[in-house]
């Protein structure tokens, strides 16, 4: 009869103790986590490139392209590994007026050179509008990370919870082994050795 009772409850998957039960919702909580992160990345990565569509579009509409010339060469960087200076330009606009400003160009950049800057409406030079061919990758890049910092989280909870287990598992077999133990080994006071 015991026999029976022990096949139905094998057959039926239910493991027989409470740290058996804990690791398994900890293995599905693992899952459902796992899958959670993956969704978040998709989530995250579709609004970075909505936005970053729509911030294209908005400083596309604010900003016009102009072609300036430097007016002082620039032959070195500011610092150790720069590659970026600060020259002087200058620029006719359409109705005729003259402009200076200074500009941001890979160094170096001699006196006379053509240059690209972008100017607002009122004709104050502003960082290059955002590109909306940059959307995929910035998108790609942001539900990357979070893909990796939200695994590796669950990895790290996995972890710390599956450790705690396998305490509880190991006091739960010392506890049964007390009990078992000297009447399987046939010595008294459950010490065997």
């Amino acid at each position: 009869m015991a026999n029976r009772q022990h096949t139905r409850r094998s057959r039926a998957g239910l493991p027989r103790r409470r740290v058996d039960r804990l690791g398994d919702l900890l293995a599905w909580l693992t899952a459902v986590l796992g899958l959670g992160s993956v969704l978040a990345a998709v989530v995250v990565g579709v609004f970075v490139h909505g936005d970053v569509v729509e911030r294209a579009r908005t400083e596309t509409v604010g900003r016009t392209e102009v072609t300036a010339v430097v007016t002082e060469s620039a032959l070195f960087s500011a610092g150790p590994g720069t590659t970026w200076v600060t020259v002087p330009v200058r620029w006719t606009s359409a109705d005729g007026a003259v402009h200076e400003a200074t500009a941001v160009e890979p160094a170096p950049v001699l006196a006379g050179t053509p240059v690209a800057v972008w100017v607002d409406g009122a004709g104050a030079v502003v960082p290059t509008p955002v590109q909306a061919d940059d959307a995929t990758p910035v998108a790609i890049t942001a539900g990357f990370s979070v893909l990796v910092f939200g695994v590796a989280a669950v990895l790290l909870l996995h972890r710390l919870l599956d450790g705690v287990l396998l305490r509880m598992a190991g006091r739960e077999w010392d506890r049964e082994w007390r009990s078992v133990g000297p009447r399987w080994t046939g010595r008294a006071g459950g010490r065997t050795g």
